[in-house]
């Protein structure tokens, strides 16, 4: 599949995940959702592929969460069982 199909596949279940479960309108959803899809190469590329840092993990998931905010979503994971790169850990996240 391709990054633009697995964008189009997730994302319009995930605009209605987030309608539902926040009080927000559609095109706030639309901006989280185009967010995380073009931080993750259309939410398939969850490592970053050249970290700005050189020598670093560099960013992870739908968000590209790096540094501290990376090491807190893998401890997240960790505590409730998930697998980093799961839709569910990177939604519940």
């Amino acid at each position: 599949m391709t990054a633009e199909q697995t964008f189009r596949s997730k994302s319009s279940d995930l605009i209605a995940k987030l309608m539902g479960d926040f009080p927000i309108v559609a095109e706030a959803g639309f901006a989280v959702a185009g967010n995380g899809g073009c931080e993750s190469n259309g939410f398939s590329t969850l490592q970053e592929i050249k970290p700005v840092v050189p020598g670093s993990r560099g960013g992870w998931g739908w968000f590209q969460w790096t540094g501290p905010r990376r090491r807190a979503f893998e401890a997240y994971c960790k505590r409730n069982n998930l697998d980093p790169a799961s839709d569910q850990a990177n939604y519940a996240w």
